[in-house]
């Protein structure tokens, strides 16, 4: 049984050495029981001392014998109120080990009838139990070795027809990308959309790095900057599900350092003289909605005092935001800022484990988001795109180095904001959980009334319109874009619909009124690329058919 955990990852279930002494002392136990016959059995062709199990069976059990002495009771493990993979894999676990017992105990009890004339039964062959049990414990370790995909498994693909979509009209979206890719916008695109939670597209067009001439593959790895904050606020809402925190709980009360934020006196230009006290605290609504009051990672003010630098660790960074002052008092105004990465903090003292730790067992592990990671190394690294940039005086891209720290290197930085890599099937798992209300794979990450709760605007009609452009007509959710007037879009959205996308070329849409989710993915900063994600949005909605 040993050497059957030895080769399975069962870190998140409290290491391997915690599961083994599990198993050990179930093991154990049944060896400590005495035989119902009072001793073992010598019979021809069974291996004496254990009854019932064959040589390779004995094998495989002789080499747990030794670790019996100490083995002792693993701790419980902590209980998710969700079903991932791994609190599934720990209930068959138990589930398993119940049945095994009932099993036993069972033929131990069977009644005896010593009617005058009949053979009393034979007593329950113990041994077999035993290795019921050790078959049952090993097809329990097996489901755990087959990891997040056990539940959260990719969409099946269909066909565009067989859910309301024109084959004709998705081919049109692929040549519009093909445009954008020969003259230059991109230097390359990956794409996806899902209807009624079947894929029935994805293309990889162009390269992933122009001087290496290589082609761009359906599960390149491109910087998600902005589209990082959906994620970090769905962990968020986990934690608000146990009860962590309330929506409208000052800041303050976590994070003591905003206690005694003042603002600037004129938002425009900022001054660190010129201040005034608060009016009102910032709450954990605030964040999520970005109406706190804290700005961009960009602002002039910010980046001459070195807020956010990916070289400092988190605790610093925000120890950084609550010395800077506010640039209007919270809720006054809807401000798109740094304010996702402060709740990347509430993250860990909620929970009391690291953001990244936390993200990747209750989000990402869940969805089976393998490529979704704060930085690319190993192979990752050979599928992570490079960023271009449009010269100013030609128009022809050029690499454009970013990062402070390369996302190939594990940054100190672990930014909930504008941190994560991913891949564009990982973000259309994401999605589509989200358009199952919470749900993806018989996994459940979020409850329906919490998805309900994070997909509506969450801003006064005070803090309204949030800004011009592609913003007309939207309000802010809990983590998201929330289309509030679809007739105000410049490029097709459904009424309900919510969004969001990141600063070099990614976008996402989850549209419960038309059941689709898309997708798209470049590395091109600014973001824009000639519209390339308008137009195949555009092109998308055009294959409608029913």
């Amino acid at each position: 049984m040993v050497a059957v955990v030895r080769d399975v990852d069962l870190g998140r279930l409290g290491g391997r050495r915690a599961v083994e002494r599990r198993l050990l002392e179930e093991f154990c136990q049944d060896r400590r029981r005495p035989s119902i016959t009072g001793g073992a059995s010598t019979r021809t062709g069974r291996t004496r001392g254990r009854p019932g199990l064959s040589p390779s069976d004995t094998s495989v059990a002789a080499a747990s014998v030794a670790d019996c002495a100490s083995a002792g009771r693993a701790p419980t493990p902590r209980q998710a109120h969700i079903t991932t993979p791994h609190t599934a894999a720990k209930r068959i676990v138990s589930t398993l080990y119940l049945v095994a017992r009932l099993v036993t105990v069972s033929s131990r009890r069977q009644t005896v009838d010593y009617t005058v004339g009949r053979t009393p039964p034979a007593p329950p062959r113990t041994a077999k139990i035993r290795a019921m049990k050790l078959v049952a414990l090993t097809l329990a370790l097996a489901y755990l070795a087959a990891g997040p995909q056990a539940a959260a498994q990719d969409l099946a693909r269909v066909t565009p027809e067989s859910v309301g979509l024109s084959s004709a009209g998705l081919t049109a979206a692929t040549a519009a990308l093909q445009d954008h890719v020969d003259a230059g916008d991109v230097a390359g695109v990956v794409a996806a959309v899902a209807r009624h939670g079947k894929l029935v597209y994805l293309e990889a067009l162009g390269q992933r790095d122009l001087a290496a001439g290589d082609v761009m593959p359906e599960d390149a790895i491109f910087r998600l900057y902005s589209m990082t904050r959906p994620i970090t606020s769905t962990a968020v809402m986990i934690l608000w599900e146990e009860g962590k925190f309330q929506l409208d709980d000052p800041v303050s009360r976590y994070i003591p350092e905003f206690e005694d934020q003042r603002v600037f006196l004129d938002a425009s230009d900022p001054d660190l003289s010129q201040t005034r006290a608060r009016d009102g605290d910032i709450t954990v609504r605030h964040l999520l909605t970005h109406s706190s009051g804290i700005g961009s990672r960009s602002s002039t003010i910010y980046r001459a005092e070195g807020v956010r630098l990916r070289s400092i660790p988190l605790t610093q960074m925000v120890a950084n935001a609550a010395r800077v002052p506010l640039f209007e008092d919270p809720g006054t105004r809807f401000r798109y800022g740094i304010s996702t990465t402060m709740l990347g903090r509430l993250v860990e003292i909620w929970s009391g484990q690291p953001f990244e730790e936390f993200l990747q067992e209750r989000v990402l592990a869940p969805l089976g988001m393998t490529d979704t990671v704060f930085w690319a190394d190993g192979k990752r690294a050979d599928r992570l795109t490079s960023v271009y940039r449009p010269d100013r005086e030609t128009g022809a891209l050029r690499p454009h180095a970013i990062e402070e720290v390369p996302f190939t290197q594990r940054p100190t930085l672990i930014e909930g904001g504008v941190g994560l890599l991913s891949s564009v099937m990982d973000f259309v798992r994401f999605s589509q959980m989200f358009l199952n209300a919470g749900e993806l794979g018989g996994t459940r990450v979020l409850r329906a009334d919490t998805v309900a709760l994070m997909t509506r605007n969450h801003l006064p009609d005070t803090v309204l319109p949030i800004g011009g452009g592609y913003m007309a007509g939207s309000g802010w959710g809990l983590g998201f874009n929330v289309v509030l007037d679809a007739s105000a879009y410049s490029f097709p959205v459904g009424q309900g619909e919510y969004w969001w996308d990141g600063s070099s070329g990614t976008r996402f849409s989850i549209d419960p009124e038309h059941g689709i989710v898309a997708v798209i993915m470049a590395a091109v900063s600014p973001s824009r690329g000639g519209g390339f994600r308008e137009e195949f949005k555009e092109l998308v909605y055009g294959a409608i058919v029913d």
